[in-house]
């Protein structure tokens, strides 16, 4: 896959006002022209940030009420009627970069693969019951993968239809008929 990287002032050490033209790769060198000059380095000198932005929930919403107080070590139980949940997270940087930051999440048994955007906020509707682990991650202010998984393992109690005893007692009346 084709992974962009984004470099900024800070890279190169003092402030570029960079011309219009083409950057040049030359004997493994990176050449600019710059209103100054040339600017001009090995390509392997470049390595991208790496720092790890810590990724909080910074909000809960069940039924569309604020519950945020529900989290309890890492986990959210919820009761049968409970099937509608936002959530809201930040990937904590106090630069001004923060619109570079991305963020990839995925509901474990929902989503079949990660889903990426640039929003602080989820929404679920009509979970199913049982139990389900909620991941997301995201970049730092360079766009840069890291590891700062965060999970939040939501429990829906299934209603009584969902559950084996009422399930048996369907049965059951079905049978008596």
């Amino acid at each position: 896959t084709f992974e962009t990287e984004i470099y900024d002032i800070s890279h190169f050490g003092e402030k570029q006002t960079f011309s219009e033209a083409i950057p040049l790769n030359v004997n493994e060198r990176l050449c600019f022209g710059t209103t100054t000059g040339f600017l001009h380095f090995p390509q392997a000198s470049i390595k991208p940030r790496c720092e790890t932005l810590p990724l909080v929930f910074t909000g809960l919403e069940i039924q569309q009420k604020p519950a945020f107080e529900r989290i309890q070590n890492g986990t959210l139980k919820l009761s049968p009627e409970e099937r509608h949940i936002t959530l809201k997270y930040a990937a904590l940087n106090y630069s001004k970069e923060n619109s570079r930051i991305r963020y990839a999440y995925k509901l474990e048994g929902i989503d079949q693969k990660w889903n990426y955007t640039n929003e602080h906020i989820i929404t679920y509707l009509s979970l199913p019951s049982g139990k389900k682990t909620f991941h997301i991650r995201s970049t730092n202010e360079y766009g840069v993968w890291t590891n700062n998984d965060l999970l939040l393992d939501i429990i829906v109690t299934p209603r009584f239809f969902e559950s084996i005893w009422g399930q048996l007692t369907i049965l059951a009346l079905i049978l008596l008929i």
